[in-house]
């Protein structure tokens, strides 16, 4: 059976117990302080090390000797004008190892003239890739030889 109690009773207010306070937590990190800590760690272990060894062959590797370019790809940037460049590059018939070869405005003829040159340019007996063949020998980037054969 329930218990009785008067109104009185029920008003009453119990007394407050004394209880010690927790230690009040540690004051909470900004979130972007802890993302940049976490990636300045997370670079430092992404990041790779290089190391200053170089393997010396005891006997060097020999190549097949390269006899035959062939133009592979002309590329020409003619806008904007401080950025004008010309590109070819040239494949090995046997090997497949490419060279390019490139005119800007720091060679000799610069790109510009190079495209100047081409926009005038008869190409009925001088095709395209046999100029641009001439050319990348003239720049140094191909050594002498003789340019034969149909173009393209």
């Amino acid at each position: 059976m329930p218990k009785v109690i008067s109104k009185k009773e029920a008003i009453k207010k119990p007394s407050p117990k004394k209880v010690p306070l927790p230690n009040p937590p540690d004051p909470p990190v900004k979130p972007l302080v802890k993302k940049a800590l976490m990636l300045v760690i997370a670079l430092a272990l992404a990041s790779p090390a290089f190391a200053e060894e170089v393997l010396t062959l005891s006997a060097p590797e020999t190549k097949p000797s390269i006899t035959n370019w062939r133009p592979s790809q002309i590329h020409i940037i003619a806008q904007p004008a401080e950025s004008r460049t010309v590109t070819v590059v040239v494949e090995d018939t046997i090997t497949h190892d490419t060279r390019t070869c490139m005119w800007d405005g720091n060679t000799t003829p610069t790109a510009a003239t190079i495209i100047s040159t081409l926009n005038t340019a008869n190409l009925t007996n001088n095709s395209l890739q046999k100029r641009a063949m001439t050319a990348a020998q003239n720049l140094g980037c191909l050594a002498a030889g003789t340019v034969a054969g149909t173009p393209q």
